[in-house]
């Protein structure tokens, strides 16, 4: 058990967890949590009695919106999309999607283009163009009589107001301004445990499709997010002490049932002291599932901190 905890010594968090990393669990009391997280609100005030079990860590994802950064672990709800790109020409177009192509490309105008040599075809504004191949075909063209040239081509499909489409020729050199459009596979999004999953190469860009659920979070919904890279953080499996055990006239009535298990990031600055050590078993307290857990999905971070831990991939 050791000698008892100075009585009036305040700790932050990560001084706590290493300092009683091998006396978990122990009974705490709040002084101070600046910037206190929502998620917490409703467990946390200065003053409650805590019991810090242990340490854990976890996968977390950072991200960036301009001047803005985050941490996001894989439980956030919501999906993303990867950022629909622009292009200035077919030839953008053909470096970006190699064939052969594994799903049709779709794109929207947005420069009104039209020509009559050496192929003939107008596009709109707003038009919708489906491709099939970026493949390049000669294509004659009559210049007189008995008189033809060649010119290279993609062939095409324009999408009718009627919703059907029809087939088109556009040069293999075309300079034209278009908007892509999300693939039918692609259109609903992904979720954010799959980025874990997965693990793809980073950074990349995405669109965050907020739903109902996930819109008032502090992820942007009207701008571009860059994933960044992997990091693991290291949290306190922190509960409330209930009320009923706070007026016990000793501590080895506590409670085993855990009601409400906070993961509390230890870079976070909360403020505690130590009231005593517990000394209970490893196996004493009876935690509820983990994807119950009280956790922060998605949290706003500082510019220093997101610097900090692209480096060493430690969230601290």
């Amino acid at each position: 058990m050791g000698s008892p905890p100075p009585p009036f010594k305040v700790y932050k968090l990560c001084e706590l967890l290493d300092t009683y990393h091998e006396d978990f669990p122990v009974l705490a009391t709040l002084v101070h949590y600046k910037d206190m997280p929502v998620e917490f609100t409703h467990c946390l005030s200065p003053g409650c009695e805590l019991i810090v079990h242990n340490i854990e860590r976890q996968d977390r994802l950072l991200a960036k919106a301009g001047h803005k950064y985050f941490s996001i672990a894989r439980n956030m709800p919501g999906k993303f999309r990867k950022t629909l790109r622009k292009f200035r020409s077919i030839a953008d177009m053909k470096y970006m999607f190699p064939d052969p192509l594994q799903e049709d490309v779709c794109v929207k105008i947005l420069q009104e283009v039209a020509s009559d040599s050496p192929v003939q075809f107008s596009l709109a504004t707003g038009d919708v163009v489906k491709f099939k191949t970026f493949q390049a075909k000669t294509h004659k063209v009559k210049l007189k009589s008995k008189t033809y040239s060649e010119c290279s081509v993609i062939h095409c499909e324009k999408r009718r107001e009627n919703g059907k489409f029809e087939k088109i020729l556009l040069p293999d050199d075309l300079d034209i301004l278009v908007h892509e459009l999300p693939s039918p596979s692609k259109v609903d999004g992904f979720c954010i445990d799959e980025v874990f999953r997965y693990r793809p190469e980073l950074p990349f860009s995405v669109d965050f499709l907020a739903d109902y659920n996930s819109m008032w979070g502090c992820l942007p919904v009207s701008s571009e997010i860059m994933f960044t890279n992997f990091v693991t953080e290291p949290l306190a499996v922190i509960s409330q002490l209930s009320k009923a055990d706070e007026d016990s006239d000793t501590r080895r009535h506590i409670d085993n049932r855990v009601r409400d298990c906070l993961l509390v990031p230890a870079r976070h600055f909360m403020m505690l002291t130590v009231k005593e050590r517990l000394g209970f078993p490893s196996n004493y307290f009876m935690f509820p599932d983990k994807n119950v857990f009280i956790g922060c999905a998605v949290e706003k971070i500082r510019q220093v901190v997101f610097c900090i831990n692209r480096n060493i991939n430690i969230l601290v």
